[in-house]
């Protein structure tokens, strides 16, 4: 029996098979005939004899005979109806049956899905008896035994929140008082320590006299709808949070309508108001700069032609006459058809600091022409042109002659700098890569000559003037290193007044306490420059008033415990803007050692903090992925693990060829494999969506068949469009594409699947496809459309959200909201693209396009083989077996591969519990194959590998990983590490059994 033949007999719905057709005068009424199981246990169940059955092929076959394919057919005499799809299946028919239920049996089956799906349940009690009657869908909601029965209603009420029982109990006693309808929202906490949100509904009847006598209720779970509520109210605050700090203007210009609209912040920066000052593009236009606005038009230009994002920097006129340096960022939006509608962006003002940069190149001018006489080497590097200009000091200090253009960095490395110090004057230059601004450092050079001197060097880089520069200031310290502490103190300040790094020099008489400011410490904290000497209020201004406790104690403790002052700490702008500062100070003492003055420096650390808060988030974030990466490899394993007991017995039961099982029993082992099944491709579908968004999904690219694919998903559609009477219009497709053949069939059977849960009933699905081209090469467009309720606008921006069902939720027709999210990750990886056309009302359509590919001129394809075609292989008498050692310390996964090993009598299996015993046994018994788990109790399955790669085990010994771990990054790890193979729990007993007759050819057959 092949594998088609199995789908049909071990189906759980009612399906007929149907002999080829002949004509009518060649055969019977009926013709040859023949139910699967399921049909023949559903019509014993309901008293029908097997002559009804023949009476009933006779009246298909006349319609098949007449040219219908399905529709509604009686079983004479017993009167009972069947909706009937016919498929073609040689030789013959198969045709899949479903009974016509009764209205009652319909409305009450109907009544029991929409609550379990809408999550509900229902209460009913006597205001009089005080008695109470739950359905059985209160205790699951509840989270109790229903084993155990209803508990008192005082034992009711302790599982209300704490915060919410006496509320709740008050508005259930008012509710009592009088007939009505009434609504309450309260939580309850479950046994198990869960929290639910809960919607109540109830009404209260009265009896003949007038009296409340029955409350009647229904309880709704919102949980999920209240925690969506919670996180989305969150994000947004933090955004509108982010943004108002960040002093960022968030900004529009609708092409459409010609309009521009503004965040608060944007009418500020143009001192527009926001009530009436509302600007067409043009008018916005008009308050750019005329000599910037060319620069503004060409950026829109570009962010829509390119459909990337743009930056630009212009002046804008204010309202009060003056222009402001604004820098913009935009990209462009586009409507479903690919047309332009709008630029949206973010805007900073930035006038401030380019004033503050003109301001920063006329003082470093000037301080040039004062350090080329005061001895200051002053060297700059032009980051993009590699250009390199050296004052008259850099010549003399490096000893290199005027006439020779200044070394390039690897040559004053390499050559000028000694070898000991290399490494130090590497770390310092700013010249590749992004270093942070102010960077100091000492270090020996080498002169032509062979002398030797110490240099002392600051450098930063910034770009100023559209230039992007590295730049600093050479000081030869040769002497400095053995003059007295007081010379080192006077040159160094000397040295620093000339510094143009932008570092502020200050000194601080410790007797009366009154300071003397350079110009750059006033710019160091937003001030205009003022007097030498600064008020007191206006140096304790500037300070965070948070660090204003640690600055005075370190003042206060500098001098009586040391000879120099150190410390970090923040300063507010007069626009509010928080900056870093640094500052080193030396004391200077009298004739008798008393602290007299105190000299020192301070420079901006902003952006080395800003770095140091970036590298403790990035480690914190790729800590947090790592978290992610172990909880999803272990729920995997967690989950996986019961399931392969719950899904192999299963299978072992429903096949076992000694002991059958009664039609009765096969039913109910069916719908526990199809509900383990359900439940593994849930589990399947939430890893893929975890793994894709991490971009560490693997693929698999061949040339793949479209029309093998549909054929392939069209195999366990088409009952699922019978039972929602859907039909399905395949359209022959001759394509191929690269792409991996897994993600093609999940792909389409998404697709499909979607079509028919959210079709009308006789509703209608179309499937074809078309030969295109993707990003100027050759492609496919497979496209599904389908005759459904469809979809808005709105919907359809938001329809790959993960878990977002569009409302779907509410009603009756079952999913989780992530295929068409893995759908949409999954075109996008392979290099293709989605798109979707619907209205509602008419329906939708899905495109999927794909890399087009040549058809193999050979194809070998491997036959969908059945369970039982595996079994039973072998010669059991035959003296050549295929020995298996299986290490694994679970006993009921071991028990599990003993049965289904057994029903191959050529294999010889034998089991070691732990890591160490498996690879002693491996070693003395040296078998074909070794299955090995990778959560062992003593070492993992990579140990138990390394050992017996080191133990010289024969070369053709199998060594396969079988494990519940299966995250592709699992897999990818355990083949990298030397594994032949990974075989993944659930155990699929097909693939299982197809592998050990590969390995028993493999190792066998010589």
């Amino acid at each position: 029996m092949d594998g088609i033949e199995q789908l049909w007999w071990r189906a759980p719905g009612l399906a007929l098979r149907l002999a080829a057709v002949q004509p009518p005068h060649e055969r019977g009424d009926a013709g040859g005939w023949q139910p699967n199981p399921a049909a023949t246990a559903w019509a014993s169940q309901r008293g029908l004899a097997e002559h009804h059955w023949p009476v009933l092929a006779s009246a298909v076959r006349a319609r098949l005979d007449a040219g219908q394919n399905q529709g509604r057919v009686a079983m004479e005499p017993a009167g009972v109806e069947f909706n009937w799809t016919a498929v073609a299946l040689e030789p013959g028919w198969l045709v899949w049956l479903e009974p016509v239920a009764g209205d009652v049996e319909r409305l009450t089956h109907r009544l029991d899905m929409v609550q379990t799906l809408g999550r509900m349940a229902s209460w009913e009690h006597d205001l009089a008896t005080g008695e109470t009657r739950w359905d059985a869908h209160m205790f699951g909601l509840l989270g109790l035994d229903p084993a155990r029965g209803m508990p008192p209603r005082n034992a009711n009420l302790e599982l209300v929140h704490p915060d919410d029982r006496a509320r709740l109990d008050a508005e259930y006693r008012r509710f009592a008082q009088a007939a009505g309808r009434y609504e309450t929202h309260y939580r309850i906490v479950s046994p198990g320590g869960a929290v639910k949100d809960i919607r109540a509904l109830c009404e209260v009847e009265n009896d003949p006299r007038g009296v409340p006598a029955r409350m009647t209720g229904l309880l709704i779970d919102e949980t999920e709808i209240a925690d969506r509520l919670r996180t989305s109210e969150a994000t947004a605050a933090l955004w509108v949070r982010a943004v108002d700090l960040a002093a960022v203007a968030l900004w529009r210009l609708d092409l459409i309508n010609q309009r521009v609209y503004f965040s608060d912040w944007g009418y500020a920066m143009l001192g527009l108001d926001p009530a009436t000052d509302k600007l067409t593009v043009e008018q916005l236009r008009e308050l750019i700069h005329p000599d910037d606005r060319p620069a503004v038009v060409a950026a829109a230009e570009e962010a829509i032609g390119t459909r990337g994002v743009v930056d630009v920097e212009a002046r804008y006129r204010h309202r009060s006459g003056h222009y402001r340096n604004l820098y913009t960022r935009r990209v462009a939006e586009f409507d479903a058809r690919g047309n332009v509608i709008g630029l949206s962006g973010v805007t900073i003002d930035m006038t401030e600091q380019i004033a503050e940069r003109e301001r920063a190149k006329a003082y470093a001018q000037r301080i040039d022409r004062v350090t080329n006489a005061a001895g200051v080497g002053i060297w700059s590097v032009d980051i993009e042109t590699r250009e390199i200009e050296w004052n008259e000091q850099m010549y003399r200090l490096y000893g290199v002659p005027r006439d020779q253009p200044p070394p390039n960095n690897d040559v004053w490395l390499n050559e000028l700098v000694h070898p000991q110090d290399r490494e130090i004057a590497r770390n310092h230059r700013p010249v590749t890569g992004t270093s942070p601004q102010g960077l100091h450092a000492e270090f020996r050079i080498v002169r032509p000559n062979g002398a030797v001197r110490w240099v002392a060097s600051w450098s930063r880089r910034e770009v100023l003037g559209n230039r992007d520069l590295a730049f600093g200031v050479n000081l030869d310290i040769t002497n400095l290193q053995r003059t007295q502490a007081e010379l080192r103190q006077m040159q160094e300040r000397a040295r620093l007044a000339t510094e143009s790094a932008g570092i502020g020099t200050w000194e601080r008489d410790l007797r009366t306490g009154r300071a003397k400011w350079d110009a750059q410490m006033y710019r160091l904290r937003g001030l205009p420059v003022g007097p030498e000497t600064p008020p007191d209020d206006m140096r304790y201004a500037a300070y965070h008033p948070d660090d204003l406790e640690n600055i005075n104690r370190n003042k206060a403790r500098a001098g009586k415990e040391g000879d120099s002052y150190e410390n970090e700490f923040r300063v507010v702008f007069p626009d509010g803007s928080i900056r870093w500062l640094a500052t080193r100070g030396l004391v200077k003492r009298d004739v008798h050692g008393d602290p007299e003055k105190m000299l020192g420096v301070t420079w901006d650390i902003t952006e080395r903090r800003r770095a140091e808060q970036a590298l403790r988030e990035k480690a914190a974030a790729v800590q947090a992925s790592a978290a992610k990466s172990q909880f999803l490899a272990r729920m995997s394993h967690e989950l996986r693990t019961p399931l392969n007991a719950v899904l192999g017995f299963a299978q072992l039961l429903g096949n076992d060829l000694t002991e059958r099982l009664s039609t009765q029993q096969r039913q109910r082992v069916d719908r526990i494999h199809s509900a383990g099944l359900h439940l593994l491709a849930l589990i399947d579908d939430v890893l893929d969506l975890a793994t894709i968004e991490s971009d560490a999904l693997p693929l698999t690219y061949e040339a793949v068949s479209l029309q093998s694919s549909l054929d392939d998903v069209l195999q366990w559609t088409q009952l699922q469009a019978s039972q929602a009477a859907v039909q399905i219009h395949p359209q022959p497709m001759r394509g191929w594409v690269r792409a991996d053949p897994r993600r093609v069939r999940q792909i389409l059977s998404n697709l499909i699947s979607n079509a028919i849960k959210y079709n009308k009933p006789q509703g209608q699905v179309w499937i074809a496809a078309s030969s295109t081209t993707h990003r100027d090469q050759p492609a496919w467009t497979l496209s599904v459309r389908d005759t459904g309720r469809g979809l808005s606008a709105e919907q359809c921006t938001q329809l790959f959200q993960p878990f977002n069902r569009l409302g779907a939720e509410r009603g009756t027709i079952p999913g989780t909201g992530i295929g068409l999210a893995i759908v949409h990750h999954l075109v996008r990886l392979m290099g293709g693209d989605l798109t979707v056309t619907s209205e509602p009302g008419h329906g939708s359509e899905f495109q999927v396009t794909l890399p087009a590919e040549r058809a193999p001129e050979t194809l070998e394809l491997e036959p969908h083989t059945g369970f039982h075609a595996d079994l039973g292989k072998g010669d059991a008498a035959g003296s050549t077996r295929l020995n298996v050692l299986y290490i694994e310390d679970n006993p009921v996964n071991v028990v599990l591969v003993q049965e289904l090993v057994a029903l191959r009598p050529d294999v010889n299996l034998s089991v070691a519990v732990d890591g160490v015993s498996g690879v002693s046994r491996a070693v003395a018994d040296a078998p074909h194959v070794v299955l090995v788990d990778m959560q062992l109790p003593d070492i993992d399955g990579f140990e138990v590998l390394r050992r017996l790669k080191a133990a010289s085990m024969p070369s053709d010994m199998t060594i396969v990983a079988l494990s519940a771990n299966a995250m592709p990054e699992d897999v990818n790890r355990a083949k990298q590490a030397g594994f032949d193979d990974y075989w993944t729990k659930p155990i699929d007993f097909h693939a299982f059994l197809r592998n050990l007759t590969r390995l028993a050819q493999a190792h066998l057959t010589h």
